[in-house]
């Protein structure tokens, strides 16, 4: 079968990593959230592990470059430990399913990225198969910062075309709805091949 990777896109698949299989995602991000801001993710790599074909264990491990006015920093954000675990396979209007949580370590940071509290993340990933080429896959959960006892909540929906059986693409709609700062939504698109 086929890999099935969570990136590029910023919806996660359902799927495990077949058991006793390490998988290594990585690249980068950048961010501009206004003429003074923006931020580099420069690698971001999520490292992933099948313990068996129901359970998998991940590690998220992010370096970045932030610029905020004329202040620059860098460093390691905390790094994220979790696992995903299945739920369902698909069955007719039923989703394939799987429950994805992380918690942020706050001391395994760098200094200046370091938060004050243990930050939990989770999400629910599913996808439906459409026909052999077109999928829906979506993603609902929520986030914290480490800073605040508040939710972000997190939502994602993703379109995946297979144009040949190495050459796929995606279209792709997220965002965030903090509980008390304004929304923001997002669009993306992407082109994959398989090696």
């Amino acid at each position: 079968e086929s890999i099935q990777a969570d990136r590029p896109d910023q919806t996660e698949t359902p799927a495990i990593v077949p058991e006793g299989m390490f998988q290594v995602e990585t690249g980068f991000t950048f961010q501009k959230d206004d003429e003074n801001s923006s931020t580099f993710s420069l690698p971001s790599t999520l490292w992933k592990y099948g313990i068996n074909e129901n359970f998998e264990i991940r590690l998220i491990t992010e370096f970045i470059f932030e610029k905020i006015e004329n202040e620059k920093i860098n460093g390691i954000a905390p790094f994220h430990l979790g696992f995903k675990t299945k739920l369902s396979e698909e069955k007719g209007i039923i989703p394939k399913t799987s429950f994805i949580a992380h918690i942020s370590l706050p001391n395994v940071a760098s200094t200046k990225f370091k938060t004050d509290y243990f930050a939990p993340e989770f999400r629910f990933a599913m996808q439906h198969t459409v026909s052999e080429k077109f999928s829906l896959s979506y993603n609902l959960g929520a986030e914290w910062d480490g800073f605040s006892a508040e939710p972000t909540f997190i939502y994602t929906l993703a379109t995946g075309y297979s144009i040949t059986k190495k050459l796929g693409s995606y279209i792709e709609f997220f965002g965030c709805i903090p509980q008390n700062q304004k929304s923001n939504h997002n669009f993306d698109c992407g082109i994959t091949y398989l090696i």
